[in-house]
Parts: structure tokens; C-alpha cells; sequence
């Protein structure tokens, strides 16, 4: 059984997730998107780039 501690952040279209594994010694990093609203005003591709575009700049700020 993994035992998790999640914090979500809420912002602008989406919510991120991110989860430490307490027994594994890892995280887990989600992107949701939560507001339809907005999804459906706008493009897969579009969308699609922008979480994208929002991954790449958590990675990037990340230390490993």
C-alpha cells in the first residue's frame, strides 16, 4: 500500500497535484484540467500546449 500526501493548487484552468509517496521516496506531479468552460472556448492543440508549456516550466524549475 502506498501512503501518499497530496497538495493541490488551483489556478487559472487547471489544478496541480502534487503528491509525495511516503513509503517510496518519490512524487508524483499530475496537471488537471478543471475548467470546462474554458477548455471548450479553445482547442485540443491549444490546450494541449499550454499544460504542456506549464510542465515544462515546473520541470525546469525543479532541483534534482
Amino acid at each position: 500500500t502506498r501512503h501518499k500526501n497530496r497538495t493541490s493548487y488551483y489556478k487559472s484552468f487547471y489544478r496541480l497535484d502534487l503528491t509525495k509517496i511516503l513509503n517510496e521516496k518519490k512524487y508524483e506531479l499530475e496537471l488537471e484540467l478543471v475548467d470546462m468552460t474554458y477548455a471548450r472556448k479553445h482547442s485540443f492543440d491549444f490546450i494541449y500546449k499550454k499544460m504542456n508549456q506549464i510542465f515544462l516550466e515546473l520541470i525546469t524549475c525543479t532541483n534534482f
